[in-house]
C-alpha cells in the first residue's frame, strides 16, 4: 500500500467503483487492502504483489473495452498476433511528403 493510499478497507462496497473509476492502480490497491484485511496472502506468505496485481486490472479493463468497442480492438492475424488499425489521413496534395 502506498503512503497516498485511503484505507480502502473502510469504503463501502457499492461506493468503490465509482472512486475508483478506471485507475488500474486504484483497483490493485483496493484490492490489495482488502486481501490482506480478509487474511490472504502471495506465494510463501507474502503480502499479495500490487504491482502484479496493477497489470492485472489494467489487462482486465482493456479486455472489456475491447469487448465492448471491437471497432477499436486490435486485430488479429491467423498466427495468433495482433496489431492496432488507426486511419491516418494523407497530407495535403500540395505537401512534400
Amino acid at each position: 500500500m502506498e503512503v497516498s493510499d485511503p484505507d480502502y478497507t473502510s469504503m463501502p462496497g457499492p461506493d468503490l467503483p465509482a472512486l475508483l473509476g478506471v485507475d488500474a492502480a486504484k483497483w490493485a490497491a483496493a484490492f490489495c487492502q482488502i486481501a490482506t484485511k480478509l487474511g490472504y496472502k502471495g506465494p510463501e506468505g507474502l503480502p499479495i504483489d500490487e504491482g502484479w496485481m496493477v497489470s492485472w486490472f489494467a489487462n482486465a479493463m482493456m479486455a472489456m473495452h475491447d469487448h465492448l468497442r471491437p471497432e477499436d480492438a486490435p486485430r488479429r492475424l491467423p498466427d495468433g498476433s495482433g496489431f492496432f488499425v488507426a486511419e491516418v489521413p494523407a497530407p495535403p496534395a500540395d505537401s512534400d511528403r
